[in-house]
């Protein structure tokens, strides 16, 4: 493990579109993608890419959205996250919007993870002692079958999954009750709570 912590560090701090276009080629690439709708009207769109080379895992989502709401609402959204096998090494959010330029990042450094998240009137910083093996960015691949608990990435805090209904998986942080909507074990919808508007990301079927 501790081999692989000096070339975590060099991926953190280069910009991670640079990473993924390094990457590009790989032949277990998977990419899914997604339109972002409020009230029924495409307001955007989700791309997510997971990428293998060797024992690593990267994920990589952007998603754009532009609404009118008073006034023209823009946002521009990433995440990265990298795995060495079921673990998690590191999880990056950056977001920029017309209320300002927000991050998070949580970072395995040997002994736990060190977590500082700058989010929308949000602010944390502090650290995680256990593993993490699932992230919130993980469930555009991945249903979270038997899975208790996951890194809410933006802010850097693990947080319980409930399967409801027989129907969807459940998360709920800092008030916001988000589901997802599986199918075969592949997400197939999500319908999110925002600190704006409620919206839904919903798989596209070409």
């Amino acid at each position: 493990m501790s081999g692989i912590l000096p070339s975590v560090t060099r991926y953190f701090v280069l910009p991670a579109l640079l990473i993924f276009l390094t990457l590009s080629g790989y032949a277990t690439d998977e990419v899914r993608r997604f339109d972002i709708e409020l009230a029924g009207i495409k307001i955007g769109e989700l791309t997510a890419t997971r990428r293998k080379v060797d024992t690593l895992t990267h994920y990589y989502l952007e998603s754009k959205v532009s609404f009118w709401l008073l006034l023209r609402v823009h946002v521009h959204h990433i995440q990265t996250a990298v795995y060495h096998e079921e673990k998690l090494l590191y999880s990056t959010v950056k977001t920029r919007s017309n209320r300002g330029e927000f991050s998070s990042s949580v970072i395995w450094n040997k002994k736990h993870y060190a977590v500082n998240a700058s989010m929308y009137k949000y602010e944390h910083s502090g650290k995680i002692n256990e593993d993490i093996d699932f992230n919130l960015l993980r469930f555009f691949f991945d249903e979270p079958k038997n899975v208790n608990l996951v890194l809410a990435d933006g802010f850097g805090l693990m947080v319980p999954v409930s399967f409801l209904k027989d129907a969807y998986y459940e998360v709920e942080v800092h008030g916001e009750r988000n589901k997802y909507f599986f199918t075969g074990g592949k997400l197939q919808r999500a319908s999110m709570d925002g600190t704006i508007k409620n919206y839904e990301i919903i798989l596209r079927k070409d």
